[in-house]
């Protein structure tokens, strides 16, 4: 194996124990690395705005919004940008707004928002608790009126979320976002939706980042469990699946270490390459 000049990582349920935690075998194994010269990579569909906020170990990048947007958390600048033109999130938001019963979040450069309606009835999204911790933590701004936020920084859209609405919703909405042929339709899990242009994922923003980093391909080794990892998977030199990914995560990975719970992520860098 070639040693690891980057490590990227999604985050639950890869980097993250189910409770939302990182262990302190997987955290320090991270500083190690850093201290070792190898940049380390937080790749997620989360916005910036959680990220930076997290008690992280010494990450230097985070790619948010799975692919919009590219932070150097030492200096809290964004060096890679992109997101939604005007068009696209027209058609997106046109989409999203025929079904009212949805829970939608949008995350803009600076902040991630939901309507005061679905604020009000969070308690009774199925979201694990740390999760649901984690959005009113991290969350930005709750507006009375999404549609009249969502129009007045339309510049600003890098990702429309929608999750825990129920089978037929998701179902609907999916449907109606590849009929339009403009976005890669990203979620992690079935039962999400996740709207992004076609232009970004995190597979096309990680090789973005290590050629920026001057970093042959072959040194990059990204870690996933969940159906957005995929394309992170497939463009990393070395793409490792959680024992606990789906298995299509499994199948598209050249190796599968052990679950989060065991720490396998850390074990495989350990293990592998002595840090």
């Amino acid at each position: 194996m070639v040693r690891p000049r980057i490590i990227a990582t999604d985050m639950d349920d890869t980097c993250l124990l189910y409770d939302g935690t990182m262990s302190p075998r997987t955290f320090h194994m991270f500083n190690r690395a850093q201290a070792a010269g190898i940049e380390t990579v937080i790749v997620t569909g989360r916005s910036a705005v959680y990220v930076k906020d997290m008690q992280l170990p010494n990450f230097h990048y985070a790619i948010c919004c799975n692919g919009a947007s590219v932070v150097d958390l030492h200096t809290n600048t964004t060096i890679l940008k992109d997101g939604f033109t005007r068009e696209e999130a027209e058609v997106a938001w046109e989409i999203f707004s025929r079904y009212p019963d949805a829970f939608v979040e949008v995350a803009f450069t600076d902040d991630a928002v939901i309507a005061q309606k679905d604020y009000d009835r969070f308690e009774s999204v199925p979201l694990m608790d740390y999760m649901k911790r984690s959005y009113r933590k991290h969350l930005i701004h709750v507006v009375p009126d999404l549609n009249q936020y969502f129009f007045e920084h339309i510049d600003q859209v890098e990702k429309i979320n929608c999750f825990r609405s129920g089978p037929a919703i998701t179902k609907a909405i999916n449907d109606e976002l590849r009929e339009t042929g403009l976005f890669f339709i990203n979620a992690a899990y079935d039962v999400d939706v996740l709207a992004i242009p076609k232009r970004y994922n995190k597979g096309k923003v990680l090789v973005k980042l290590a050629e920026k980093l001057a970093v042959p391909n072959e040194a990059v080794y990204a870690f996933g469990d969940g159906k957005n990892d995929v394309v992170m998977i497939e463009a990393a030199g070395c793409g490792v699946a959680m024992g606990n990914a789906c298995e299509k995560v499994k199948a598209t990975a050249q190796y599968v270490c052990g679950t989060c719970q065991e720490d396998g992520l850390a074990a495989f860098i350990e293990e592998n390459f002595g840090i």
